[in-house]
């Protein structure tokens, strides 16, 4: 078979016809070919490119990854496949001249083939423009962490939804099983949230909620305790690997935070804490836990108010919170 070349002319349609930057490479690193794509994208035109080294074309390319590819290429005929994850833009390429303004580089997957056969060309760089791929993908991912997010916290508060809060209730029970540890469970209550919300409109309430939700989050450790909404007026914390006494703390510290949401009238809201602890046995059920901190939420409720009750489950009586446990707005 004869060996077949095209003519330079149509070669050069040919490069300039494809969708992608190419640069070709002769042995010394100096540019044979610079594509209509490279043009547009670079603002550099081909006769002020060719036969000019690649470094004085584009100094940013120096000392880069890129230069390393170029040379394996050239010395020892490896290609390489350079992805912006891993190693940024590379060429300073812009999609528009607003994005050049603001230095915004289009994202880059740049080829570095070596070429074989030609007694001049020593390698072929190709870059594809992958900016919509990638914000396709950041797309993808947002929606798919908002997806996880509806999926497991309530979209209120913020706090881990009922059935996300259940989930993490029932490890963290066979936790305190297996590591024979204390787990508490605070148990808070909103008094006359629906009232609120009638008088003052659902935004006024949502909003008691919210700022109550961030109360409780700066009160408690963020890496091991859970808070959840339980119901429409209700919302548990999960106080795991805590003795009895240490989870009087941040329910004190809840209840004086409270006391600092006030209502559109100028009054406080008033909220009400009830705090179970005990040690699970291997026989031990969760419910248990549950009910006992129904039992210390209704003595808060109805002959303590204003104050933090907590409640064994193992000894089946209340105990008092020591008093250095108090936050001083929290008025036990």
């Amino acid at each position: 078979m004869n060996d077949f070349a095209l003519p330079h002319a149509t070669l050069q349609a040919v490069i300039d016809a494809v969708e992608s930057g190419l640069i070709l490479l002769d042995t010394e690193g100096r540019i044979l070919r610079w594509n209509r794509w490279l043009v547009r994208y670079s603002g550099i035109a081909a006769k002020d490119a060719e036969q000019r080294l690649l470094s004085e074309v584009l100094p940013e390319t120096g000392n880069t990854r890129l230069t390393l590819a170029v040379q394996h290429a050239c010395r020892n005929g490896l290609p390489s496949l350079l992805s912006p994850a891993l190693h940024g833009t590379l060429l300073p390429l812009y999609r528009s001249a607003d994005d050049r303004a603001h230095s915004l580089r289009l994202q880059q997957l740049t080829h570095v083939i070596p070429v074989r056969h030609d007694s001049r060309a020593a390698c072929l760089i190709q870059i594809t423009d992958v900016t919509a791929n990638i914000s396709r993908e950041r797309q993808l991912r947002q929606q798919t962490d908002q997806l996880r997010r509806a999926a497991t916290l309530d979209p209120v508060t913020g706090l881990s939804n009922r059935k996300s809060f259940d989930e993490i209730f029932e490890r963290e029970f066979r936790h305190a099983i297996q590591s024979q540890q204390s787990i508490g469970l605070m148990m808070i209550d909103i008094e006359h949230l629906h009232g609120i919300s009638e008088l003052f409109g659902r935004e006024e309430g949502d909003r008691v909620l919210r700022e109550l939700a961030k109360a409780i989050l700066g009160s408690i450790r963020p890496a091991q305790d859970t808070a959840g909404r339980f119901a429409t007026d209700k919302i548990l914390v999960l106080l795991p690997a805590r003795s009895a006494s240490a989870m009087c703390t941040p329910g004190c510290n809840i209840l004086g935070a409270a006391r600092d949401i006030c209502l559109p009238s100028g009054q406080p809201i008033v909220i009400h804490c009830g705090i179970a602890a005990m040690r699970p046995t291997p026989e031990a059920d969760a419910h248990t836990l549950i009910s006992s901190a129904e039992v210390a939420l209704f003595h808060a409720t109805h002959e303590a108010s204003g104050r933090v009750v907590c409640f064994d489950a193992d000894e089946g009586d209340f105990i008092d919170c020591p008093s250095d446990s108090c936050d001083e707005r929290c008025g036990c």
